[in-house]
């Protein structure tokens, strides 16, 4: 057996091990988001606002998700918003919701829904939906094109309102024990 075989039979199965046997573009996906914040364990809660498919995704070092993303109260402002409803529709019409949690994060598994792209979606509070004009496709991650500073390039985070006189009756929820977090 070579010395290379035998230093990755003997590496442990951690992240580093993995990354070490992973597509280096995916390695390099999963090294541009950062540390994790060592406030917020790995988890539902973790990475708001941060592309989910780096590490979601069939070759990434967490469970796949089909469409992940955060969605926060307004246009500019970056606060998070729970019980969102996410409305997807695929191709063949086939329409799943997903609500946010506390942080603003919700994730659908291919084996709650498995698109058909093109998909289409809007994100609601209250009676008003706020819908997405154009399709995605393939993407697992909101924030590959939904990012901050809006621009050419992006039309900035996800948000349920653009009009400032209902941003204060938004309700806010903050993170307690029913998200999993300890106090």
């Amino acid at each position: 057996m070579s010395k290379l075989a035998l230093l990755i039979l003997s590496l442990p199965l951690s992240c580093g091990a993995a990354d070490f046997l992973r597509d280096p573009l995916v390695s390099q996906e999963i090294a541009k988001l950062g540390p994790e914040d060592p406030n917020v364990p790995r988890g539902p809660l973790h990475r708001a606002g941060q592309p989910c498919g780096a590490c979601h995704n069939p070759e990434g070092i967490a469970t796949s998700f089909t469409v992940a993303g955060t969605v926060y109260r307004d246009p500019k402002a970056k606060v998070p918003v729970a019980d969102v409803v996410v409305l997807l529709i695929d191709a063949e019409g086939t329409k799943f919701t997903a609500n946010t949690n506390c942080v603003g994060n919700f994730y659908v598994k291919p084996n709650e829904f498995s698109m058909r792209p093109p998909m289409w979606t809007s994100v609601q509070m209250g009676d008003v939906p706020f819908k997405m004009e154009s399709p995605f496709h393939r993407e697992v991650s909101c924030a590959v094109c939904h990012f901050d500073p809006d621009g050419p390039d992006t039309a900035g985070h996800l948000f349920v309102a653009d009009d400032p006189t209902t941003f204060a009756s938004i309700p806010l929820r903050p993170c307690g024990p029913a998200d999993g977090v300890k106090r």
